[in-house]
């Protein structure tokens, strides 16, 4: 038998392959997720939770009150139009506010202009395309009788040729003309509600909304009562504001059963803010908008239902899945983004702020906000998970080899190698969970006598997939120094 010599470099793994990363964005909600979710009240309505009881979990230390009789909302309807069109299939009442003076119109359709002298305005009928009304000292308000007011431009939500409770002011400026609804505090929760939440939902769910929508427009409401001030608009930055046509019966029953309640905090009206998701974990004020201060009714809270048995699309979102470079350009970075850190308000959950590392740049930081527009977020509730697997590019047949990685930020949850043979489709785990150390990094030793695939599963984030090749170890050719034995 001749012995043959094995190679010293045979016995090692060949030079380590290019390491492999990913960034998996995972996250939870939609909106600031400050106060009542809207997806969680119905999770809650829907396990026979009442709207007190889940007005009081979200606004903590909270009690309903009622809001003072009389109490109306001004809310702009548009920005300011040369004619607006407007009318009623019942008589109205004008009333000249400049002045005082005051008019009929009988049902039909106007329109409405400045005049030709300056503070003054007019009003056309549209049928017969003549003026009924001029010399109006502005602003000119319209008040219904019988049947609400038609307007036929667009809201800012894009509402056209819809009716609407309470009167029509239209404000003069510039030769424009710009619609203002007065309207009372219940009158426009019954517009509110049904645009905020479907009135299909349940009923406690829907009162729930109605009472934090009055409450919220009574806390923001203009201290200004002259008759040029507005409280709000009727656009995307506030409420969302509906016409009669949007209403439901179930949504207006829940206004009505809620009549001018508000929720208050030792005496003074909450800011009752609102959104359509909590992820799982209400927010505060600090952590959601960078505030100095918060309310303290405003603390972070769990939201157990806020997965409304599966109903709420944004309770968990769908992984997004970026390399290195592809990260870097969502930030509008140059160069390969190596890690990232993340600085998490533990209350709430949500990321304040991140950090940036790039191979060859200084470290960058960025705001909570500004990686919400850079990634298209839909809340702060999110995390950047990455994951880097570096394997050795081939090893030799039944030899012990080493896989070596890192995850980012540290886990707290178990972190797992899984495997399979070129040919096989699925995956199976590794016995042990791996051992991450506090910077985040692994290895862990293999043997395999065939081409194994590899990756590394944390949560939802998995790591690209790297491939280890197989290679028969290299014999030396018997030399004169050998001695060879029978």
């Amino acid at each position: 038998m001749v012995l043959l010599a094995v190679t010293a470099a045979a016995l090692v793994a060949a030079v380590p392959s290019q390491a492999a990363t990913t960034y998996t964005l995972i996250g939870h909600g939609w909106g600031h997720g400050i106060g009542l979710s809207q997806w969680g009240a119905y999770g809650f309505a829907s396990h026979g939770w009442t709207y007190r009881q889940i007005l009081a979990h979200y606004y903590t230390g909270t009690a309903i009150d009622q809001s003072p009789l009389g109490f109306t909302e001004r809310v702009a309807m548009m920005d300011g139009r040369q004619t607006v069109h407007f009318g009623a299939s019942a008589k109205m009442d004008v009333v000249a506010e400049g002045d005082g003076t005051t008019a009929s119109l009988p049902a039909g359709s106007y329109r409405i202009e400045a005049g030709v002298t300056a503070g003054y305005e007019r009003i056309w009928n549209t049928t017969s395309n003549t003026i009924l009304l001029s010399g109006l000292a502005a602003p000119v308000k319209i008040i219904p009788s019988t049947a609400p007011l038609l307007l036929v431009e667009p809201s800012y939500r894009g509402f056209a040729n819809d009716h609407w409770h309470g009167q029509l002011r239209f404000l003069l400026s510039g030769g424009n003309v710009r619609p203002v609804n007065i309207v009372s505090l219940d009158n426009y929760a019954r517009g509110i509600v049904p645009c905020e939440e479907s009135p299909s939902w349940p009923i406690e769910a829907l009162k729930a909304q109605a009472v934090a929508a009055r409450s919220y427009a009574y806390r923001t409401r203009n201290t200004d009562q002259s008759i040029s001030a507005i409280d709000t608009k009727a656009d995307v930055a506030n409420q969302t504001y509906c016409p009669i046509e949007r209403e439901g019966t179930a949504s207006a029953s829940a206004v009505a059963a809620t009549s001018r309640e508000i929720v208050t905090y030792q005496g003074s009206v909450a800011a009752t803010f609102y959104s359509a998701s909590s992820g799982g974990r209400t927010s505060s004020m600090q952590a959601s908008w960078g505030s100095s201060f918060g309310y303290p009714y405003l603390v972070p809270v769990t939201d157990r239902w806020d997965g409304a048995g599966g109903a709420n699309p944004n309770h968990t979102w769908k992984p997004v899945v970026y390399g290195p470079i592809e990260l870097a350009r969502k930030f509008g970075l140059n160069g390969s983004v190596s890690a990232v850190d993340q600085t998490i308000n533990e209350p709430s959950q949500r990321v304040t702020s991140l950090v940036i590392h790039r191979k060859g740049f200084a470290p960058l930081t960025r705001t909570s906000g500004q990686a919400f527009s850079a990634l298209g977020l839909r809340s702060t509730y999110f995390r950047l998970l990455g994951v880097t697997l570096t394997p050795p590019a081939s090893v030799v047949k039944d030899r012990n080899f080493t896989i070596t990685g890192r995850v980012w930020p540290r886990p707290t949850t178990k972190v797992l190698l899984q495997y399979h043979a070129d040919g096989v489709s699925s995956w199976t785990t590794a016995g042990t969970p791996l051992k991450v150390a506090a910077n985040g990094t692994f290895s862990v030793v293999r043997h395999q006598s065939a081409p194994h695939s590899f990756r590394v599963v944390r949560n939802s984030a998995v790591s690209p997939v790297v491939r280890v090749g197989i290679h028969a170890a290299k014999m030396a050719p018997p030399s004169s120094g050998l001695r060879t034995w029978a």
